[in-house]
C-alpha cells in the first residue's frame, strides 16, 4: 500500500475544496447566454400550478424598490389591500401599503417607484371621472392623493391609467407619464420638490420617426432617463420615445415627443405590451412582452430578453432567454400585458416579469462573464476576458490556478504582473492565492 504523505493529503484537501466551489457555482447556474449567466430565482404562476393567493395581486402592474428589497404589485381591490408588498428574494407577499380611502384600481392601473423610494399607484378612468394617482413617501407612510384631475381628455374608449412611470431625482424634481388608449397622446405631469407643478397634465401627441403609428391600448411605460422611455401596448412592438424639452433640467417643460418602433419579428406577438431597458457592464438590454393568452405561441404570458445596439431600437444578436421558458400561463388577460421590472446591482441584474392574471417570476442575470463566489469578490476584479482567453491582473506574486467545471486543472502557476492564458469557450473556476471566482469565456 503506498504511503500517504502530507503532500497527498494537501492535494486531496485542495481537490475537495475546489470541488465544493464548483458544486456551489453549478447549483445556481441555469443558462449561459453569450457572456451572461441567467439563473431562475422563483416563479408563482398558472403554468407552474402554484399561483395561490398571488392571483389577486397580478392583475395591474409591478415595480421594484430602489434597493431591490421589495416588489410592489397594484391590485384591483380597495383601501387596505390596494398595493401588495412582496419580498423580492422569495416572491412571497409580506403585506400591503397603508390604504387610501376613496382610491381603487378596480378597472386596472399601474404602480411605479421613484429614485427616492416613493411609491405611486394609478387608477384607470373609463369616463370623464377623475383620474387619480396615490403616493406613499415610503412603504410605511400615510398615503396622499398626489394627482386628481378631470382634465385628462380620456373616455370609456380612450382610457387613461393602464401604464404609468415616474422619474424623480434626490431634490424631489422630475415627471410622471401616462398614455391615452387608442391614441398617440401622452399625459405628462411635472414634479417640483415632490409636488405636482399642476394637477392637470401637459398632453402631447407623439410624432412617428420610424416604424408604426401608435394606436395601442393597455400600454406599459418604462422610463429610461430624463429624456426617453419605452412604450408598448396591444397593437405593435415596443417603441422608444424621445422627449424634447425647453431646458436641461429633469422637470423642464416637454415640448415634443417622437418615437421609433422595434423591427418586425416573427417571435413576438404584437398584441401584448410591456418593455423595460437596463444597462449592465456598459451594454444595453431589453426585456419585452412576447405573448399574452393567445395561440400565437405555445407559451403564454412570457417575455423575450435581448441585447440592444449602443443606440436606437436595433437588437444585437439572438434572443438570450425567454422569461419564463414555458410562459406564466394562458388564462385570459383582457389588459394584454407582461410587465417587466428590473433592479441592477453592480454586475447583476434582477428581472421580475408579471403576466396579467397569470403570475410572476424572477431571474438573476450576471454579466459579463464573471460571477463571484462569496469569497471571491477581490478575485473577480482582477479578471479580464481577452479574444483568446483570460487575463489576470496581479499586484504581487501569486499562485494562479484555473480549473474546468469537472475539477480538472487547466493551469497552475506562480506568477506576477498580467498573466494571460488561452481558454476554450465555457465556464471555469479561477483561484488566486486560495480565493476563487467563476469565469466564463
Amino acid at each position: 500500500m503506498p504511503e500517504v504523505t502530507s503532500v497527498h493529503l494537501k492535494k486531496y484537501t485542495d481537490m475537495r475544496k475546489i470541488t465544493a466551489i464548483i458544486v456551489a457555482f453549478l447549483m445556481s447556474l441555469a443558462v449561459i447566454a453569450e457572456d451572461l449567466v441567467i439563473t431562475p430565482l422563483w416563479e408563482f404562476s398558472v403554468q407552474s400550478a402554484n399561483l395561490g393567493t398571488a392571483v389577486d395581486d397580478v392583475k395591474n402592474g409591478i415595480a421594484v424598490s430602489p434597493d431591490g428589497a421589495n416588489l410592489y404589485l397594484s391590485t384591483r381591490t380597495a383601501d387596505a389591500s390596494q398595493v401588495a408588498i412582496y419580498n423580492a428574494s422569495t416572491g412571497i407577499r409580506s403585506g400591503y401599503l397603508p390604504g387610501l380611502a376613496g382610491f381603487a384600481s378596480n378597472y386596472g392601473g399601474d404602480v411605479a417607484v421613484d429614485g427616492n423610494g416613493a411609491i405611486y399607484a394609478s387608477n384607470v378612468i373609463i369616463s370623464a371621472s377623475a383620474l387619480k394617482v396615490a403616493r406613499w413617501a415610503s412603504p410605511a407612510a400615510t398615503p396622499e392623493l398626489f394627482i386628481s384631475t378631470t382634465a385628462h381628455t380620456g373616455s370609456g374608449t380612450n382610457r387613461v391609467g393602464y401604464g404609468m412611470d415616474v422619474r424623480v431625482d434626490q431634490a424631489g424634481d422630475g415627471f410622471l407619464i401616462m398614455h391615452k388608449n387608442g391614441t398617440a397622446d401622452f399625459l405628462i405631469w411635472l414634479i417640483d420638490n415632490n409636488v405636482p407643478v399642476s394637477q392637470d397634465p401637459t398632453i402631447l401627441t407623439a410624432s412617428l420617426e420610424s416604424g408604426i403609428a401608435i394606436t395601442d391600448s393597455y400600454a406599459r411605460i418604462s422610463i429610461i432617463d430624463d429624456n426617453s422611455f419605452w412604450f408598448d401596448g396591444n397593437v405593435t412592438r415596443p417603441q422608444l420615445v424621445t422627449i424634447t424639452k425647453n431646458g436641461t433640467a429633469i422637470n423642464s417643460a416637454p415640448t415634443a415627443l417622437s418615437y421609433t418602433t422595434l423591427a418586425f419579428r416573427s417571435d413576438v406577438n404584437a398584441g401584448v405590451g410591456g418593455a423595460a431597458e437596463f444597462m449592465l457592464e456598459e451594454n444595453r438590454y431589453l426585456v419585452f412582452a412576447a405573448n399574452n393568452h393567445g395561440t400565437t405561441f405555445t407559451e403564454g404570458h412570457m417575455a423575450r430578453f435581448q441585447k440592444l445596439l449602443a443606440t436606437g431600437v436595433t437588437v444585437d444578436g439572438e434572443v438570450l432567454a425567454t422569461f419564463p421558458a414555458a410562459g406564466l400561463g394562458k388564462t385570459t388577460d383582457a389588459s394584454h400585458f407582461v410587465e417587466p421590472a428590473v433592479y441592477v446591482n453592480g454586475t447583476d441584474a434582477y428581472i421580475y416579469v408579471l403576466g396579467g392574471f397569470n403570475g410572476i417570476a424572477a431571474y438573476k442575470v450576471s454579466a459579463p462573464g464573471i460571477s463571484t463566489s462569496t469569497s471571491g469578490t477581490s478575485v473577480s476584479s482582477m479578471l479580464r476576458r481577452t479574444a483568446s482567453g483570460i487575463a489576470i491582473e496581479l499586484n504581487k506574486e501569486s499562485l494562479v490556478e484555473i480549473f474546468s467545471v469537472t475539477g480538472a486543472t487547466v493551469v497552475s502557476t506562480r506568477t506576477s504582473g498580467i498573466f494571460t492564458h488561452d481558454l476554450n469557450t465555457g465556464m471555469y473556476i479561477v483561484r488566486v492565492n486560495g480565493k476563487a471566482a467563476k469565469f466564463i469565456k
